[in-house]
């Protein structure tokens, strides 16, 4: 390692800091669990008792897996739609970008523990980056996806037959994974914000 002639003090440990990345971090996981139940569904799954027949059980069996398959196949449907869609490179680009950089930011924050500059290079393109709240091309992303929709036309007797409750709808489902993106950047940023207010030479 470097001799140092003169070191200076560490600086104590950003506990509050840390504190507050972890507690956001949860609620970034919850957005990302809010995610993936958007695109999978909602499976109601039945326990059985342990007398139930070995033909019951193997018939719940085959139910369960017809319903997997249905759900893998709306899951194709729904991820097919938004990729159809010009602005959906936007979006996940800023996703990735700006989970990568806060993410690395908070890193080398939380390891800095001397007086001198930090050099990070997470930190120049966190300064490089604007309005981390908004994500980017999400409006253009619900117009797109609203222009879309517009091109299916259905029958009336069509539509009084469906029996789609709400949360099954693919538009419906579609939001949800567009708020949880927009929820999830806003989280990161609150993180950005944070490491900030402790990066007191850079």
């Amino acid at each position: 390692p470097m001799v140092q002639m003169v070191p200076g003090t560490r600086t104590a440990f950003k506990k509050p800091l840390f504190d507050f990345s972890v507690d956001q971090m949860r609620l970034v996981l919850g957005d990302l669990e809010m995610l993936l139940l958007a695109m999978h569904g909602h499976q109601v799954e039945h326990t059985w008792e342990s007398h139930t027949s070995k033909e019951r059980l193997v018939e719940e069996a085959a139910k369960k897996r017809k319903a997997e398959l249905k759900s893998d196949a709306q899951e194709q449907r729904i991820h097919d739609l938004m990729q159809r869609q010009p602005s959906w490179a936007q979006v996940t680009g800023d996703v990735k970008e700006t989970t990568r950089n806060v993410f690395g930011v908070c890193y080398a924050v939380l390891q800095h523990a001397t007086e001198e500059s930090l050099g990070a290079s997470e930190v120049k393109a966190l300064r490089g980056m604007s309005n981390l709240t908004k994500l980017d091309g999400l409006e253009e992303f619900y117009q797109q996806l609203s222009a879309e929709g517009m091109k299916t036309v259905k029958e009336n007797q069509a539509i009084f037959d469906d029996k789609c409750i709400v949360t099954h709808l693919r538009r419906t489902r579609i939001g949800v994974v567009a708020n949880a993106l927009s929820l999830l950047t806003q989280h990161c940023a609150a993180i950005s914000a944070k490491c900030f207010e402790h990066m007191l030479y850079f």
